[in-house]
């Protein structure tokens, strides 16, 4: 098996804990275990209770040590302007909260290539997955 080249927290400009879960939800996305149903990348909050989704599952699957800026209690609002002034552009952009970047229609395959593309290029290259 070949071995993962992830870009690092200080390369990505996020924390090591931030890291750990979207590698850890990256392999979910890929063994099928974030259905449709639970993977909704049109708005910044949604039903499924997550904030553009990958960020709302790596928060899930670190009980809140990763983008512990997305809390329930807080408005939609909120969080995005918490995020918007901590994390790089690189990462709003996929979380699709960077005012430029649409992955409305993307479903949990688009979202993996484009989280793969994330932590080895340090961008998610929406189109590029979109068209995947």
């Amino acid at each position: 098996m070949l071995a993962q080249n992830f870009k690092t927290a200080t390369d990505l400009g996020i924390t090591e804990d931030e890291v750990l879960a979207l590698i850890q939800v990256l392999g979910m996305l890929e063994r099928g275990e974030i259905s449709e149903k639970h993977f909704w990348m049109a708005r910044f909050w949604s039903e499924c209770g997550t904030v553009g989704c990958l960020c709302g599952w790596a928060n899930y699957v670190s009980n809140g040590a990763a983008f512990p800026e997305v809390n329930p209690d807080h408005t939609a609002a909120t969080i995005e302007t918490a995020l918007r002034k901590r994390l790089p552009l690189a990462a709003l952009a996929l979380f699709a909260s960077d005012g430029r970047t649409s992955a409305g229609d993307a479903k949990p395959a688009h979202g993996a290539i484009a989280l793969r593309n994330y932590l080895t290029t340090g961008e998610a290259r929406w189109a590029e997955a979109l068209a995947g």
